[in-house]
């Protein structure tokens, strides 16, 4: 299985606005300067009003080769799968800039093997529960914890 691929088709960067009772997809590219391009074309009519308002970060990224060692040695496993969802935070700064920071001890999510057979062609949309949840904070948020679906 070709992971990267996967991630390919998925995109890498995609931007969320989650509000009390919603979560809003708001672009996704292989490009992170691309994907702010979009979140900010489609937020112009009312970009006056979203400054400062925070975006969900989601970063998608194959680690399959650090997967595939790590099951071979003895060492501590720190790698839960062979694709990794990383969520972050980004900040609405300007009509023009749109800043990314990582404000959570433990922001990544592990897709398996067994998860990624069943849902490789709609990884991105399952992407929008997997936010919802982040922001709730019911992922394991301890030092060494590990979330893999």
């Amino acid at each position: 299985m070709d992971y990267k691929e996967i991630v390919y088709k998925a995109k890498k960067y995609h931007y969320y606005v989650v509000s009390t009772h919603k979560t809003i997809f708001l672009s996704n590219d292989n490009k992170k300067s691309k994907a702010k391009k979009l979140v900010l074309d489609k937020l112009k009519p009312n970009i006056d009003k979203l400054i400062g308002n925070k975006l969900v970060v989601v970063k998608i990224k194959s680690v399959a080769n650090e997967f595939e060692k790590q099951k071979k040695s003895d060492e501590l496993k720190i790698i839960g799968g062979p694709i990794l969802l990383e969520f972050g935070r980004g900040l609405i700064k300007s009509a023009s800039k749109i800043s990314n920071f990582n404000d959570k001890l433990n922001n990544k999510v592990y897709l398996s093997d067994k998860y990624i057979k069943k849902n490789e062609d709609n990884i991105a949309f399952d992407l929008k529960k997997l936010v919802r949840n982040f922001m709730i904070e019911k992922f394991n948020q301890g030092l060494l914890a590990m979330t893999i679906l």
